[in-house]
Formats: structure tokens, C-alpha cells, sequence
């Protein structure tokens, strides 16, 4: 809502709403130890429809509006514990549909390295590539693809 004061309203101040929407959200989450073995898997949905004429405007680009729609991610992670060094390599991947104006959808595969130094401190080393593509296949995304790589200290107490 913008508020301004105005002289055509009791109390000088004047509210109006610029967008206005219904969203709904669901969620879910699996979590699988076996022995050295830990599978993680998660999958949100969110449905956002506008009410009429009170549409969002995107990246604050004027003249761009959010259309009603439907986006979701999902990912999954599996990583073995192996018996020396504190090693675990893991594998892992996400899906995303999220429309904007770089893509509709965005596939991330992933490997990775944690090292357990003790059962406060690690080292996490991982390698990604983000594939931006649009589900219907006819246009080419891919000039926008990256890769990453990023190793990081993780200290919990």
C-alpha cells in the first residue's frame, strides 16, 4: 500500500493499494540415514495469483508485470561417509522453475567434497554449473550458463 496525505480524505492520509495477490505455498521434506549413507530431498510450491489490475512490476523494470504463476524447486543431495580422513563425497542437484527474464528454469548438478575435521569444524568443497534453459525447448539459454567452485570453513558449536 502507498500511503499520501491527502485533504479528500478524513485525516489527510490516503491509502492505495498497488498490487494485490493470493499465494499459496506447500512444502515437503525427506531425510534418509542409512549407515554412512545420508539422502537428503526437499520440493516447495508456491502458486501466486493477482488480483485484476494490481499486478507487480518485475526487477523494478517500468512497464514489466508479473503474470499469475506457478513456481516450484526441488533438490536433492546424497553423500557417503568414507571410513578415513573424515572424507564424504556427495552428489547434488536442483531444479527450479521460477520465470524471469533470464529463464523459465534452472538445473544445477553438483559434486562435492566434506571434510570432517571434528564434529565442530569441516571443510566443504563444491562444484556447480547453473543451466538456464525454458521447458518448451525452443529457445537457447545456455549463453547464460556458469559454473562455480567454492570451498568454505564451516565452524559449528
Amino acid at each position: 500500500q502507498v500511503t499520501n496525505s491527502s485533504t479528500q480524505v478524513p485525516l489527510g492520509i490516503e491509502n492505495t493499494e498497488t498490487h494485490a495477490y493470493r499465494q499459496w505455498d506447500v512444502g515437503a521434506d525427506v531425510s534418509l540415514d542409512i549407515n554412512a549413507l545420508r539422502i537428503r530431498t526437499e520440493l516447495a510450491i508456491e502458486r501466486i495469483d493477482y488480483d485484476q489490475g494490481k499486478l507487480e512490476v518485475v526487477f523494478n523494470l517500468p512497464g514489466s508485470y508479473w503474470p499469475n504463476r506457478l513456481i516450484w524447486g526441488w533438490y536433492s543431495i546424497a553423500a557417503y561417509q568414507l571410513p578415513w580422513l573424515g572424507l564424504e563425497p556427495y552428489l547434488s542437484c536442483e531444479l527450479y522453475r521460477y520465470p524471469t527474464p533470464l529463464s523459465e528454469a534452472i538445473v544445477v548438478p553438483g559434486a562435492g567434497l566434506n571434510i570432517h575435521i571434528n564434529t565442530d569444524v569441516q571443510i566443504k568443497s563444491q562444484f556447480t554449473r547453473a543451466h538456464f534453459f525454458d521447458f518448451n525447448g525452443i529457445t537457447d539459454r545456455s549463453y547464460q550458463d556458469v559454473s562455480m567452485f567454492a570451498t568454505r570453513l564451516v565452524i559449528a558449536y
